[in-house]
């Protein structure tokens, strides 16, 4: 062995003005704590945190069931153009992005956590030259020096998990295309499981990018093995444009039918997650309806990611026997102070922005126009939850 867990972040995992974020209030600190109550929870073994990658294999690495979990974190280039901008609005419009209008910089800008979030966005998806180049040779150098380092210990047999979050999900697909024009790669077998989170690739890239090879499942030659693909019921950003969210039929022409072949084997699953909670010693917050660590202990990822880590499905008997949802009941549960249905009605807040979104003429899966104004929109209505929760 070892077991590699890699975990790729999301939007929003900077800061304001591009310093670095405080002891245990980093990403990845609340996700591992997620992936450890998911070991817990499932009775595996602990697994061992490799963040940074060191230089040698640590204690154990030669034990059978051990598991190595590697944060990927891809948002200093972020960072960097957020330390340098003295005049937030001036900054944004020196990208000389196209049909950025006069309102949408000021949303961008006026708040912080619309200026760490959605300029994550925007940055990876118009910045192609600089950001986005350094955020892939970000996570293709974290991946690759894990898996170097996984080498060296005697007798490996690799193994390769991966999850993905919110922006992190366009980031990885761009970057598993530049694995798979790799041989080496190709021949190592890949990633035996990637869960993608709060999906808002097909937002951000071109339909052949997000579903044909190298990404397709199940398949010879690719890099993926099994795929879930996961949505929280209360999540407006998995919705940026209802007519073109991840799922199987936007494939297009030509690998749709591959993609629900996959669907029908079982190499492909699709979740809807309910509820908010927060890892052991956190609190939850409303907002984390699009959380990294509230989607990977829901009851669907966490059985999903548990099977995968054990290399081995649970069965009826053994999943009676662990009772994840009575462990899940005992984890911090949301409580809104101001209003007890704001959980609710934000869901309902959530299919009233999806269900008013018209479909564009045309081929709805070709259509990529106005995304930015509805992340804009998605992040207020968590925005707005928020106040309505505490």
């Amino acid at each position: 062995m070892p077991t590699i867990l890699y975990l790729v972040h999301g939007m929003g995992c900077g800061s304001a003005d591009g310093s670095p974020a405080p002891a245990g209030q980093r990403w990845s600190d609340s996700v591992v704590d997620a992936v450890n109550w998911i070991t817990d929870t499932y009775r595996l073994p602990r697994a061992t945190v490799l963040d940074p990658v060191p230089s040698t294999p640590p204690a154990g690495s030669d034990n059978a069931n051990a598991i190595w979990v590697v944060p990927v974190s891809y948002h200093a280039t972020f960072d960097d153009f957020r330390r340098g901008a003295t005049d937030r609005k001036a900054k944004v419009n020196a990208l000389g992005i196209a049909n950025l209008v006069d309102a949408y910089v000021t949303e961008l800008t006026n708040t912080d956590f619309a200026w760490v979030n959605c300029m994550d966005v925007l940055l990876w998806w118009a910045d192609t030259v600089q950001a986005r180049t350094m955020a892939t040779a970000s996570i293709l150098a974290t991946i690759t020096r894990a898996d170097d380092l996984a080498r060296q210990v005697p007798g490996a047999n690799i193994r390769r998990l991966l999850v993905s979050h919110s922006l992190g999900n366009a980031a990885t697909t761009y970057a598993l295309r530049h694995l798979g024009t790799n041989a080496v790669w190709a021949q190592t077998g890949g990633f035996e499981f990637w869960a993608t989170l709060a999906n808002v690739a097909p937002f951000l890239m071109p339909t052949a990018d997000v579903y044909s090879p190298p990404l397709l499942p199940g398949q010879t030659g690719t890099l993926v093995r099994q795929m879930c693909n996961v949505y929280h019921e209360a999540d407006p950003i998995p919705w940026l444009m209802p007519w073109r969210p991840w799922r199987a039929e936007n494939a297009g022409a030509s690998w749709k039918d591959a993609w629900k072949l996959q669907s029908v084997i079982g190499n492909l699953r699709t979740f809807q997650t309910l509820g908010v909670a927060a890892p052991p010693g956190r609190t939850p917050d409303i907002m984390n309806v699009h959380g990294f660590a509230n989607y990977l202990m829901s009851a669907e990822v966490s059985q999903a990611l548990a099977g995968a880590l054990r290399g081995a499905s649970f069965d009826t008997q053994e999943l009676a026997q662990l009772n994840v949802p009575a462990a899940w009941q005992q984890l911090p549960q949301l409580t809104c102070t101001k209003t007890q249905t704001a959980l609710a009605d934000l869901k309902r807040a959530k299919d009233v922005y999806v269900q008013n979104c018209p479909t564009p003429p045309g081929d709805p899966v070709l259509a990529t126009a106005g995304w930015l104004e509805r992340l804009l929109r998605a992040v207020g209505l968590l925005l707005e939850a928020k106040g309505k929760c505490s």
